[in-house]
C-alpha cells in the first residue's frame, strides 16, 4: 500500500480489522473480513477469489466512494459502533448507492425508506447536485426521490443539467417537458399581468405622460426577461423584473401600481416551485 498522502481513519485504525479499504479520497480503514463477509455478498466472493491468490501483506482494496460515504457504511456493518445520523439528502443518496453496489440489502432498503421520509419533509434541503440525485433515483427506482430531484431541476438554471450524468431518456424528457410547461407559465402570467397594466394606466393613468413612459419602459422589458426565464424559469429570475416600491413616478403617482400586482405573481411562483411534480407515465 502506498502511504503517500494517505491518512488512516481514527474509527477503523490500525489494528481494528486486517482487511483494509481505501477510499477515493485516501484514507485508510481498518476493518475484519468477516464482518465484511457476513454482511455483503460482494466482499465475499471478493475474499473468496483472494484466498486462492498469493497475497502479500494485508489484503486491501481501492474503492471508488469517498471517505464518509465509507465510514457510514461501516458504522451499518459494525455492531460496536454508533451509526451517525445524517439529514443530508446528497450523503444518503452516495451512502444508498454504495449499499446497493455492495448488495447490502437491509441497509439499502432502510435508507430507501429515510431518503424518501427527508426529501418529503419540511427538514429537506435543496441538494447540491439535483441531476445527479434525478439520476441515482432513475437507476434504482426511487419514485419519490425522482420527484423531489424533479421539483428543483424544474426552476434551476439550465447549468445544473449539463455534465456527464445520464438519466433515464424517459425521465430526462419529462423534466424538459415541466420545464417547458414552467416557463409557458411564466409567459401567460407575465402577459396578463401587462394587460391588467395596461387597462389599468387606460383608465387611471391615462393623462399622465410620466407614468405612461414608466409602463413603456417595463413593457420593453418583457422579452429579455423572458429570454432570462426560459434558461432559470425560477421566481429569483422574476425578482430581477419587479420594479421600485414607492418610488415617485410623478407628482401624484408611484411605482405601487407596478410593484405589488407583480410581487403577488413572485410570491404565486414561489408557492408553484413547492409543489411535487408527477413522474411521467409508466415510471414506477
Amino acid at each position: 500500500m502506498a502511504t503517500e498522502n494517505m491518512k488512516h481513519s481514527p474509527e477503523f485504525p490500525v489494528g481494528y480489522g486486517e482487511f483494509i479499504l481505501i477510499s477515493s479520497d485516501n484514507v485508510v480503514f481498518h476493518f475484519p473480513h468477516f464482518l465484511l463477509g457476513h454482511v455483503s455478498p460482494v466482499f465475499r466472493d471478493m475474499f473468496s477469489l483472494s484466498s486462492s491468490e498469493a497475497v502479500t501483506g494485508p489484503p486491501e482494496v481501492k474503492l471508488t466512494e469517498d471517505s464518509a460515504t465509507i465510514d457510514h457504511l461501516l458504522r451499518f456493518f459494525d455492531p460496536n459502533k454508533k451509526i451517525l445520523p445524517t439529514e443530508s439528502l446528497d450523503q444518503m443518496v452516495r451512502l444508498y448507492e454504495a449499499a446497493h453496489k455492495y448488495q447490502v440489502q437491509q441497509v439499502s432498503d432502510w435508507l430507501e425508506r429515510e431518503i424518501q421520509i427527508i426529501a418529503l419533509s419540511k427538514r429537506s434541503k435543496e441538494f447540491s447536485n439535483p441531476m445527479q440525485v434525478l439520476a441515482v433515483a432513475s437507476r434504482y427506482r426511487l419514485p419519490e426521490v425522482a420527484r423531489v430531484a424533479l421539483r428543483q431541476l424544474i426552476s434551476a438554471p439550465s447549468s445544473a443539467m449539463q455534465g456527464d450524468i445520464t438519466v433515464g431518456s424517459n425521465l430526462f424528457g419529462h423534466l424538459l417537458h415541466l420545464r417547458e410547461q414552467r416557463l409557458r407559465w411564466y409567459i401567460q402570467h407575465l402577459d396578463n399581468w401587462l394587460k391588467d397594466r395596461r387597462q389599468n394606466f387606460n383608465e387611471f393613468f391615462n393623462s399622465c405622460h410620466d407614468c405612461e413612459r414608466t409602463l413603456f419602459n417595463v413593457q420593453a422589458q418583457f422579452f429579455p426577461i423572458i429570454a432570462l426565464l426560459s434558461s432559470h424559469p425560477s421566481h429569483h429570475t422574476l425578482r430581477q423584473y419587479l420594479p421600485p416600491r414607492g418610488r415617485d413616478v410623478c407628482s401624484r403617482h408611484n411605482t405601487d401600481f407596478l410593484f405589488y400586482p407583480l410581487m403577488k405573481l413572485v410570491n404565486a411562483a414561489v408557492e408553484l416551485e413547492k409543489e411535487l411534480p408527477n413522474l411521467p407515465a409508466g415510471y414506477h
